[in-house]
């Protein structure tokens, strides 16, 4: 009994001192002197230590301001001013099929506001599920995986006058098909 309470404990600790959370909507970002340096957008999943975080995504050779959530998925999980860029760490380079040259990176900061991060991705879109039922008034909705994370952003601009999106609305449910379309891989 005492063996497992320690095995439990052990395996315990390392998830609470670095918890992986969701942005639950974006998130300005802070350098670690407090200054701000970035926006992180909703859905980005980041790693938390004693209240610093870890942002882990790609970038472009040149473009280095945008973290996408992969080479191939276009997915933007935060933006920075270029200054910040120089305190990326760069584990991973590679070329896509284009000739692009990507970065895989780790960047640490912190956040304004660290409490509207969720633990649950669950939590993220309901709103964004909810208004892309709409799309259901015209046709049958697709199922997110039947598109790429590339593809949604276009197709929802199409789709936007027919159900009746704002532009920001059009944007959220864009990101929540993103991410959503990750799932069916």
């Amino acid at each position: 009994m005492f063996k497992k309470g320690i095995v439990l404990i052990l395996f315990a600790i390392p998830t609470m001192l670095f918890s992986k959370e969701y942005a639950s909507k974006n998130l300005e970002i802070l350098s670690m002197k407090n200054e701000p340096v970035g926006v992180l957008y909703k859905g980005a999943k980041v790693n938390e230590n004693k209240g610093d975080f870890t942002l882990s995504g790609w970038v472009m050779d040149g473009n280095e301001y945008i973290i996408f959530y992969s080479s191939k998925d276009r997915i933007k999980l935060a933006r920075l001013e270029d200054e910040f860029t120089k305190n990326m760490k760069v584990s991973e380079t590679k070329e896509d099929v284009y000739g692009v040259k990507w970065k895989k990176i780790d960047i640490d900061f912190k956040l304004k506001n660290s409490k509207a991060l969720v633990t649950n991705e669950n939590e993220l879109w309901n709103k964004e599920e909810e208004l892309y039922q709409r799309c259901g008034s015209c046709h049958k909705t697709f199922e997110a995986y039947e598109y790429t994370p590339n593809q949604w952003p276009s197709i929802m601009k199409t789709m936007k006058t027919n159900a009746g999106f704002s532009k920001k609305e059009t944007k959220a449910v864009s990101v929540y098909l993103q991410y959503e379309s990750l799932k069916g891989k």
